[in-house]
């Protein structure tokens, strides 16, 4: 989880830079606090900006579509 929207889209992006630094394989989800506050208030995907992460939050999206 990231406080900023630009450190999460920082972390989120250099992903595959960092994975190839390092050798490693990571896909981590980095979401923005607020993001992940709207999913349990029943927000829609679209209202909520899943839809805007360059991971999939495939189950948060699923949550929010309940």
């Amino acid at each position: 989880m990231a406080t900023c929207a630009a450190c999460r889209m920082n972390v989120e992006v250099y992903q595959d830079q960092t994975n190839a630094t390092y050798g490693t394989k990571c896909k981590m989800l980095v979401a923005h606090y607020s993001t992940l506050m709207a999913v349990p208030y029943s927000r829609s995907v679209k209202d909520t900006a899943l839809n805007s992460l360059v991971i999939p939050a495939k189950k948060l999206e699923e949550l929010a579509a309940k």
